[in-house]
């Protein structure tokens, strides 16, 4: 499978109804607010901001940079990523310019200016290579690249702000739930309210009175708790994330060094494989994927692979939604979206598949999944 049958393991169910029978606080509370630390702590950011989602991670993030940034008009994204990379900008009236893939890493090329955001995203967990910003402002959708590296500096550790995503088939699982990170304390603030309502009572007392003293003039001091400051959603996430979280924190590095080591395997059994291509990351880059991507010679030949691989009892897919300048929610408002700009993105929406990695891979499984795509003749 695609998605670990083992990403919450039983241990971690039976402490979680253990936990559960004692009757627990179970709305975010506590446990949330450790599970934040921790995972900071372990990127190497000094904020981390838990959702109940990596789509809702991309949403606050794109809203955050709106309130921060209101100068910025054009954001610059990726024609290979997920629909939620893009549609948060698109909802949020940026003007949208899309960039087609690097030919290697499928990553995006491109830098963004003055007046203009960059939404980067490690296609599958592959580092991407993005030059300097030149003033712009660089954002990283990391939701399948938790644990990633290039050249040693951790992807989600680029950008103004990078999201996370723990859904079930990802490098860590709480479920549903996701992460943004930030070195900026007034983005930090932006994103907690933006998550609960958009009100203060998630932040550090002195930054709520700052807010309260900036804002607040001309208020009851009984409705301060109940202002709302920036336009806010409820995108919170409960304990019972925030505990599956923490007991998935104790084992992070175990979850990536195995990913790390299924990767480098699938790599060396395709490398030089005729009538195929797969993903090539930068050298020096570590690569923690949440699958494997690889190019068929033809779509008729990914249709035989495919074939072949579910006769086998092997899960694959598209890459994300193919070029996503040609779906139809793009196309939805109606603007030029410059689709035949993206070359490479529309050969990976024609030809490229994924191949299972996760925890629950042996080596001999990798073995005989190479086996089984290498078989099949264009």
């Amino acid at each position: 499978p695609l998605a670990a049958p083992d990403a919450i393991p039983q241990a971690d169910l039976d402490a979680l109804a253990d936990w559960l029978k004692g009757g627990p606080h179970l709305t975010m509370a506590s446990l949330c607010r450790r599970f934040e630390e921790e995972f900071a702590a372990w990127l190497g950011r000094k904020h981390a901001v838990f959702v109940n989602s990596g789509s809702s991670a991309n949403w606050l993030m794109t809203l955050a940079l709106k309130c921060w940034r209101p100068d910025i008009r054009t954001m610059r994204v990726p024609a290979i990523g997920w629909a939620t990379t893009v549609s948060p900008a698109l909802a949020l009236g940026y003007e949208l310019e899309f960039l087609d893939s690097h030919l290697d890493t499928w990553g995006v090329n491109g830098v963004a200016y003055g007046k203009e955001a960059l939404m980067a995203v490690p296609v599958l967990g592959v580092p991407c290579n993005v030059g300097a910003m030149n003033n712009g402002v660089y954002l990283e959708d990391a939701c399948a690249a938790l644990g990633s590296a290039r050249q040693g500096k951790k992807c989600g550790t680029f950008g103004a702000m990078a999201s996370f995503s723990f859904y079930f088939a990802h490098q860590l699982s709480t479920i549903e739930g996701g992460m943004v990170v930030t070195d900026d304390p007034q983005l930090a603030d932006l994103l907690r309210m933006l998550r609960a309502h958009g009100w203060a009572v998630d932040l550090e007392p002195e930054r709520e009175a700052a807010w309260w003293r900036d804002k607040g003039a001309g208020r009851w001091d009984f409705d301060r708790r109940f202002t709302f400051y920036v336009p806010g959603f409820n995108a919170r996430p409960t304990e019972i994330q925030g505990f599956l979280g923490l007991r998935q924190m104790q084992r992070i590095d175990q979850m990536v060094a195995r990913r790390v080591a299924n990767d480098t395997r699938y790599r060396t059994n395709l490398a030089g494989a005729e009538c195929l291509s797969i993903q090539r990351p930068h050298a020096g880059d570590h690569v923690c994927s949440i699958a494997v991507g690889v190019l068929a010679a033809s779509p008729e030949h990914r249709a035989k692979i495919a074939y072949a691989l579910g006769q086998a009892g092997i899960e694959t897919r598209p890459i994300g939604g193919g070029n996503l300048a040609r779906q139809p929610f793009v196309t939805f408002v109606n603007r030029p979206w410059q689709a035949d700009k993206c070359p490479m993105a529309d050969e990976i929406g024609r030809r490229g598949f994924q191949l299972p990695n996760g925890t629950h891979l042996t080596e001999m499984d990798v073995d005989f999944i190479c086996d089984t795509v290498l078989k099949v003749r264009p």
